[in-house]
């Protein structure tokens, strides 16, 4: 009887959660509110719901809050992916700075599990470089970032690409060809 009774509850948060999901997605954030917190009220261990509550506060700018909530639902589960997964979003909208340093303070198990993410934040770092560089027609700084962050991803065509424009742009000519074959 027990486990149909957790399962029944289970079902019941997910239920919820779904709701509160559906009227996130709708940017209906009083009604996306109004189910995280029962979310929450049913299964109160459960970060999901205050991640959740995170996303509706975001949405509704307000990112003090929405930090206080996800730390409160990383004290509930300080190895739970989707916290730190929504941590980090958190902070790279306020600067990919930030995310770094909080992927930084992680142990060194989750810092593992968030490569990816890590990867991602200096791609798009050395892009912005490459972008700035370009405005400026500065081919030297837009082939050593873009020559940089190929290293971390080789199958980016455009990349490629516009490493071996720059290249061009440099008279480097052969450098270009190979780069593009």
């Amino acid at each position: 009887i027990s486990k149909w009774q957790d399962l029944k509850a289970v079902t019941f948060q997910w239920m919820l959660l779904q709701k509160g999901d559906e009227a996130l997605a709708r940017k209906d954030y009083p009604v996306a509110k109004k189910w995280y917190r029962q979310a929450s009220k049913a299964k109160p261990s459960d970060p999901a719901p205050l991640i959740g509550l995170s996303y509706v506060a975001r949405g509704e700018l307000d990112d003090v809050s929405a930090e206080a909530l996800l730390v409160q639902a990383r004290k509930l589960d300080p190895n739970n992916p989707s916290v730190v997964r929504a941590m980090v979003r958190l902070y790279q909208s306020q600067s990919p700075e930030k995310a770094e340093r909080y992927l930084d303070s992680l142990p060194p198990k989750a810092q593992q599990e968030f490569q990816d993410v890590r990867r991602g934040l200096e791609l798009n770092r050395l892009d912005a470089q490459a972008d700035d560089a370009t405005r400026r027609s500065d081919w030297v700084q837009v082939t050593a970032a873009l020559s940089k962050s190929l290293v971390l991803d080789p199958d980016s065509p455009w990349r490629v690409y516009r490493l071996a424009n720059a290249q061009r742009e440099l008279g480097l000519n052969a450098e270009a060809d190979h780069s593009f074959r």
